[in-house]
């Protein structure tokens, strides 16, 4: 047999192999986070549950598209994003950076976050205002973003860790006299992480507009469907249906 004829054949081949590859995985949306209780959780059973994940899984049964989900560390999952070895990803602010590589699924499902400190049980009352927090040592997440002046307040005393699992151990060995957090997601691990009755939390409160959004990989298959994601979202939001997954997980 002629040898050019083999290669021909054998390129054809090659190629078939290649598109059979993309259609079977043109239907699998891949999304990348990382374990953030109570919007995304990857518990012990290795199971996926959490708000993000509940409205991701109805945003796949809307427009039809099986799940790949896969737990990295945030910055990470970010890489993963950018050279598109990711579909979609949850919890993400707009920053000018980001929007160079992903493309912002609207409207945003969240649009308010409460920032407040803990403290141990009957010491709510030290921290009324903002001025009371600069004599204490408090706990923070490294490389999040609160509000300011806290952000940049340098006459607080602040230790930085990775979880905010960490920071609720550290307040109940008296490690730090009060933490800062989200809410929902204070209120979630304590909850679930048997320290109910030990902590309360300060009258001062800070409620920030923060719009959290799905996006898309630029990179990715599925980006030139993003009005199709931006219609799936916005029905989403008018039925109710986010409003009762939030509401679901900030009770239990």
């Amino acid at each position: 047999m002629n040898p050019k004829y083999n290669f021909f054949i054998i390129m054809c081949f090659q190629i078939l192999l290649i598109i059979v590859a993309e259609l079977s995985h043109a239907d699998v949306l891949h999304f990348v986070n990382e374990h953030w209780p109570p919007y995304i959780i990857f518990n012990e059973k290795h199971q996926t549950e959490g708000i993000d994940i509940e409205i991701l899984r109805l945003m796949g049964d809307r427009l039809k598209l099986d799940l790949k989900i896969t737990q990295c560390d945030w910055v990470y999952c970010l890489r993963m994003m950018k050279n598109g070895r990711a579909d979609i990803i949850s919890s993400a602010l707009k920053r000018p950076e980001r929007e160079a590589y992903l493309h912002y699924i609207e409207p945003p499902y969240l649009l308010k976050s409460t920032k407040l400190l803990y403290l141990p049980k009957g010491q709510g009352h030290r921290i009324r205002t903002y001025e009371d927090i600069q004599n204490l040592h408090i706990g923070v997440l490294k490389d999040s973003a609160y509000f300011l002046p806290f952000d940049t307040d340098t006459r607080i005393r602040k230790t930085a860790v990775r979880k905010t699992e960490q920071l609720l151990l550290m307040l109940k060995n008296s490690r730090l006299d009060a933490f800062i957090g989200t809410e929902i997601v204070a209120d979630y691990l304590i909850r679930h992480g048997n320290y109910d009755g030990l902590f309360e939390k300060s009258v001062f409160r800070y409620d920030t507009e923060t719009a959290f959004h799905f996006a898309i990989s630029k990179k990715s298959l599925f980006a030139s469907y993003l009005p199709q994601f931006n219609n799936a979202m916005a029905s989403l939001i008018k039925e109710g249906l986010i409003e009762s997954i939030i509401k679901k997980y900030s009770d239990n």
